[in-house]
């Protein structure tokens, strides 16, 4: 009796716990899934056929054309909206060959300058086909400048002189040169020479025209007559001739000849300098 109790209580228990869901899901039939499947559209895209078309304008039956011409000519008629342009000439381009004319060896216009004036040989340590200033009074320089920028050509030198050193300009001929240097030097040049002496400056014009002599020999015959006295400055003049060349005939003839000279105070130097013009550059030559 005690054994049927207990079997009938063992059997209610297994039917509580399956109708709670405890029963383990391997005990029981699983239900089979549904197969699905999905299909993908075909989808192929187009793109719309679409000719732009600017609202009031009507293509012409044919593209403008460009049609070579003359030489430098473009003949391009374009159609717009107020009617047809006229064709763009452009001018000619011309090349003309430049025939280079031949220049003077630079050291070589100083030295003979040198020689020829001033009485003396000196050291060109550097030179060049340029144009600048030469350590020289300010009013002196201005009037120098203005006579080189007539010149045929130019150039421009650092030089050594008895132990000095400093700086030369020489130009020579108007407007060209004549392919012969001393005919161009004894017809038509300028020279300005300044160099810095080691010495204490002058303190007189008579002292002051010794010095400039002692660097410039040739001006030992120049009667070179004092002009002014002025910030430790003192300015000689002369205005000469001499026996040379006319620069573009070739001839022999007197040449006009002006030349201004001094020294300056450089501190505890003195600058000694002279400007010579010959021929055509006589005039440019101002105390």
């Amino acid at each position: 009796m005690r054994a049927k109790s207990m079997l009938r209580f063992a059997f209610l228990i297994v039917l509580l716990a399956a109708s709670c869901g405890e029963i383990p899901s391997a005990d029981l039939p699983k239900p089979p899934k549904p197969e699905v499947t999905l299909q993908k559209p075909e989808v192929t895209p187009q793109r719309p056929s679409v000719s732009p078309q600017r609202p009031g304008i009507t293509p012409s039956a044919g593209q403008p054309q460009s049609t070579p011409g003359a030489a430098g000519t473009l003949a391009a008629k374009i159609p717009t909206l107020g009617g047809t342009l006229a064709a763009v000439t452009v001018p000619p381009v011309t090349v003309t060959n430049v025939t280079r004319i031949a220049q003077y060896d630079a050291a070589q216009m100083i030295s003979t300058f040198a020689t020829q004036y001033l009485g003396t040989n000196v050291t060109v340590t550097r030179a060049g086909g340029a144009r600048g200033d030469v350590n020289l009074p300010s009013r002196i320089d201005a009037d120098v400048n203005a006579a080189v920028s007539l010149s045929g050509q130019t150039v421009l030198g650092l030089i050594t002189l008895g132990g000095a050193t400093g700086g030369a300009q020489v130009a020579v001929g108007s407007g060209s040169i004549s392919g012969d240097l001393s005919a161009d030097i004894s017809g038509a040049s300028l020279g300005a020479f300044s160099v810095i002496a080691k010495t204490a400056p002058p303190q007189d014009a008579t002292a002051s025209l010794a010095l400039v002599r002692q660097y410039y020999p040739a001006l030992a015959k120049i009667n070179l007559q004092q002009q002014s006295t002025a910030q430790g400055t003192f300015v000689f003049y002369a205005a000469t001739t001499h026996s040379g060349v006319d620069w573009k005939t070739k001839q022999a003839t007197a040449v006009a000849e002006a030349i201004v000279a001094g020294t300056t105070r450089q501190g505890a130097s003195a600058m000694v300098w002279v400007v010579i013009g010959n021929g055509t550059f006589a005039t440019s030559v101002k105390p």
